[in-house]
């Protein structure tokens, strides 16, 4: 008896003591806790017991001048300049999707003034080094007869006038209406996968950027960027962006075409031209300060 009552005893303990043992896996096999550990995201392996885990943010938004505050005005601006003509690729492919347009509006406005002011300076240097040369506000001004009434100082405040007065409106005006031409041409042709502000933002940062590269360089290259940015900003091919950024140009030569044919089967003379030559030449100041 006492020896089963003790082997009795015996099982028991020893049941416990398989119980409390811990468990044992084989070598190329994982424990639960392992095979959770495994499958999480690297970053919320490394986070701290106790603290909260966030994870990576997107790239950010560019060009710079989205993030003014945080980078600083004169660094945004140097920094978009650069990112719209020479990155315009990588530039608009993280171009924000927001209906607020009063960043890219003012980095237009700027760089339209300021260059418009920089091209007023440069016809007054060209004034005061050649003074038998007359600038185009001189020739409208002797064309109307008023030349001799306006001295050289009140012309250039004349032309800063001009200046404050019509590039605004001018510009806010082309980039509202020229933007809208392009999206309506995206939709039409089912390239715009985004909204109208999507292509307003795109085309007001190149317009501006392209605005230091002067009269000549600028168009061409403001046409290869929007092109490109379009293309990216509205995740669309290269040739139905190509097409919203060429046809408005095709669509008023056109109409231009057809207004100079209908002013000159107007006009019966050549003298009547002649005397429309003030205001062709304040036309011309006007588009020289755009």
């Amino acid at each position: 008896m006492p020896d089963s009552e003790d082997h009795d005893g015996g099982g028991i303990d020893g049941q416990a003591q398989e119980q409390e043992r811990p468990l044992r896996w084989a070598p190329g096999e994982l424990s639960p806790q392992q095979r959770i550990s495994a499958s999480l995201p690297e970053a919320e392996q490394s986070a701290q017991p106790g603290e909260p885990f966030s994870p990576p943010s997107p790239g950010q938004p560019l060009p710079s001048w989205e993030r003014l505050e945080e980078v600083g005005f004169w660094r945004a601006l140097f920094l978009t300049i650069k990112e719209t003509l020479f990155e315009p690729s990588r530039t608009f492919a993280q171009t924000p999707r927001e209906i607020n347009l009063s960043r890219p509006l003012m980095f237009a406005l700027l760089l339209r003034m300021a260059t418009a002011m920089v091209g007023i300076l440069a016809q007054v240097l060209w004034q005061a080094l050649s003074p038998s040369r007359q600038t185009l506000l001189q020739q409208a001004l002797e064309r109307m007869g008023l030349g001799e009434l306006i001295s050289p100082g009140m012309q250039l405040a004349i032309l800063i006038l001009l200046a404050i007065v019509l590039i605004p409106f001018f510009t806010i005006f082309w980039l509202f209406v020229w933007s809208g031409l392009q999206h309506m041409i995206l939709l039409l042709i089912g390239g715009a996968h985004h909204g109208y502000e999507t292509t307003f933002r795109t085309y007001s940062y190149v317009w501006g950027a392209a605005a230091i590269l002067g009269w000549l360089i600028g168009p061409i290259w403001a046409i290869v960027c929007a092109i490109i940015g379009l293309s990216r900003s509205q995740d669309t091919s290269i040739g139905k962006a190509a097409a919203a950024v060429l046809l408005p140009y095709l669509l008023c030569c056109c109409c231009l075409t057809a207004a100079i044919q209908g002013l000159l089967s107007l006009v019966p003379t050549l003298s009547s031209l002649q005397d429309l030559g003030g205001l062709s030449s304040l036309a011309s100041l006007a588009i020289f300060a755009m």
